[in-house]
């Protein structure tokens, strides 16, 4: 190989060294944002970056600058944890707390805590603000005011975390359990409640069953001293209180599908003799008879 051949395959060589670097850097020179996703770069010549790069593709220095992600959607944390109350009794709470980063401070963010910030921040503060809110509360103040328990906790939480540039979209109570003891100790209040409730109603219908018998009481000897004086004042009430009564059982012997055949002294309960016997006592003697 002569000298004019070497410097002309030295000069091929040379046009494909361009396209083989273009090849070797463009990967390096663009990243892609997915959406839902933020960005910050880390230069290590002049540090992190405070711009936040938005979803698409955007341009870096290879080998100089590397982006960091960042998840920008409203994330979920569930939480399980023994607290107790403020009577002191041990109760099981199960919350959900949902957070997002703040865009504006991805790289405050990134340069206290790092890409797994939640874990190191939200585990901590949550834990403390439940035992907390859960030891203002009593077991009956727990179940039923559950919404106000949600919205402490949602608040407090809130301004601890806004510290680290964690925002708060929400927080839920999903469940409150109590121990095994605690909550046998409750169905017996329960049940305790419930006899005491069925003893006061049994005493109670039987005060109103004894006011109803002296009422009744009151009622007949008011009747039968009315019945007394009338008899006393006019003797014929009583003729007519038999005359009405045997109207009553004839009426009730009429109605009878059997026939009944009764006499007339007993069917008017002997009014009528009574009466005869009245006058045939009172008639006067006849003078002629006399003679």
């Amino acid at each position: 190989m002569n000298q004019a051949e070497a410097i002309a395959m030295a000069k091929r060589f040379f046009k494909f060294v361009p396209l083989g670097l273009l090849a070797l850097v463009s990967p390096n020179c663009i990243y892609m944002v997915q959406p839902g996703e933020g960005a910050v770069k880390f230069n290590y010549l002049t540090g992190l970056s405070k711009q936040v790069f938005t979803e698409g593709y955007n341009f870096k220095l290879p080998f100089i600058e590397t982006p960091i992600k960042f998840n920008l959607r409203t994330l979920n944390m569930a939480f399980s944890l023994a607290a107790q109350n403020r009577d002191m009794q041990e109760c099981f709470i199960n919350a959900d707390v949902f957070y997002k980063p703040d865009v504006s401070k991805l790289d405050e963010i990134y340069r206290m805590l790092g890409p797994d910030y939640a874990q190191i921040v939200m585990t901590n503060i949550v834990k403390e603000v439940l035992r907390g809110s859960v030891a203002q509360f009593n077991a009956q103040q727990l179940i039923s005011q559950r919404d106000q328990l949600s919205n402490q906790v949602r608040h407090a939480i809130a301004l601890r975390a806004r510290q680290y540039n964690i925002l708060i979209e929400g927080v839920t109570i999903s469940g409150i359990r109590f121990s095994q003891n605690y909550q046998k100790a409750v169905d017996e209040k329960k049940s305790a409640e419930q006899e005491a409730e069925r003893a006061k109603y049994i005493i109670e219908q039987s005060m109103h069953n004894k006011r109803s018998i002296v009422q009744r009481a009151e009622a007949d000897a008011t009747g039968i001293r009315l019945i007394g004086l009338q008899v006393k004042q006019d003797p014929a009430f009583m003729d007519l209180q038999k005359i009405d009564l045997s109207v009553e059982l004839s009426e009730v012997f009429a109605k009878s599908r059997n026939r009944v055949i009764l006499n007339t002294d007993l069917l008017m309960l002997d009014t009528f003799t009574d009466v005869v016997a009245a006058t045939s006592f009172s008639a006067p003697a006849d003078p002629k008879a006399s003679r």
